[in-house]
């Protein structure tokens, strides 16, 4: 198992707000709320118009309470970039840190290595890097297209030190690939850091 820590400055909800908000209207309608009714005063202008450190807390509170849910979109989403996992559990914290608002920690129970490891090989890293990211399992001479063969003939504890060391190495390029997904999504998404760790 490893963790994975994501420490959010700042996220602008307004967009995922837009889309709560009509989803919540549809279940009142078709009575999926169990004949509960929105508060009048509960309308998409008083959502967004909440305290930043009010919506942190209600997202994390959402997502801590939606684990099956949360669980199978990041391992959707990890099957999506190459990097099959199953995930034990998504915690999120609101916090009130001056480059820390929002606080994401998966712990991810397995992961299939080869794939992710021909990823980073194709992606992520280069031929310099391979002394570092490899470990007791680099040999002199090896070159970056031989690397995922090598590595299907290691333990699965050089397999996970090679994927979590290339990813916290390159983290700035991960960061900014996830800010940018968000962006597409017309969210605002800014992160200050991303930590990868054994257990």
């Amino acid at each position: 198992m490893f963790r994975i820590v994501l420490d959010i400055r700042e996220i602008n909800y307004d967009k995922l707000l837009d889309t709560f908000f009509e989803q919540m209207r549809g279940m009142e309608q078709n009575g999926s709320l169990g004949g509960m009714k929105l508060p009048p005063m509960m309308n998409l202008d008083f959502l967004k118009n909440m305290p930043q450190e009010t919506k942190n807390g209600m997202v994390a509170s959402a997502i801590n309470a939606e684990q099956k849910r949360m669980i199978d979109m990041v391992e959707m989403l990890a099957v999506r970039f190459g990097y099959p996992a199953k995930i034990h559990k998504v915690a999120v914290a609101s916090l009130s840190e001056p480059d820390c608002t929002v606080r994401l920690v998966l712990d991810v129970e397995s992961m299939n290595f080869a794939p992710a490891i021909e990823k980073i090989c194709m992606a992520l890293i280069s031929q310099e890097d391979l002394p570092s990211v490899m470990g007791t399992a680099y040999q002199e001479g090896i070159t970056l297209s031989a690397v995922p063969e090598h590595m299907s003939q290691q333990t699965e504890k050089q397999k996970e030190y090679f994927v979590l060391k290339s990813m916290s190495d390159r983290k700035q390029i991960i960061m900014e690939r996830l800010e940018k997904i968000a962006a597409e999504k017309e969210m605002l998404l800014q992160i200050h850091d991303m930590r990868f760790m054994m257990q």
